[in-house]
């Protein structure tokens, strides 16, 4: 009796234990998940920032530039 009361026992613990590592799995995919969306955004951003330098190197820097004269 006491055997089957121990074992009803380590069984609930594990239950309990098997939940808990459930839900910190599902913790970490959706921070996993959100990092991965985070990166795609920085690539654009990236992505778009290398066009513009692109071209702004086709443009000779001193038509954005007007020269002044110190007297």
């Amino acid at each position: 009796m006491i055997g089957l009361l121990m074992t009803a026992y380590f069984l609930v613990v594990s239950l309990n234990e098997v939940k808990e590592l459930t839900t910190h799995k599902d913790v970490l995919i959706r921070r996993l998940a959100e990092e991965v969306m985070a990166k795609k955004e920085l690539q654009k951003e990236v992505d778009s920032l290398k066009k513009i330098l692109e071209v702004d190197k086709i443009q000779p820097i001193s038509s954005d530039v007007q020269t002044i004269v110190k007297p």
